[in-house]
């Protein structure tokens, strides 16, 4: 089940935050880059703490997976 922005928040000061909130958003059931540029928006956010981008990431990563499905239906 993917990570709302309430978990996100308080998974943020977590060692292994970037890793726990990547898995949760699901960041394998994308295309290579939108791997990478989902873990960099989320690396950003527990450096800097921007609460704001908490919802952007989370609808970003939703719309990578779906359109990484979508590439990939057969």
């Amino acid at each position: 089940m993917p990570i709302d922005a309430h978990e996100m928040l308080s998974l943020r000061n977590d060692t292994d935050a970037i890793q726990t909130i990547c898995k949760r958003l699901c960041v394998k059931e994308m295309g290579p880059a939108d791997h990478i540029r989902t873990k960099h928006e989320v690396r950003d956010f527990v450096q800097n703490g921007d609460v704001k981008a908490v919802q952007t990431i989370i609808a970003n990563a939703q719309k990578r997976r779906d359109a990484w499905r979508l590439s990939n239906f057969d």
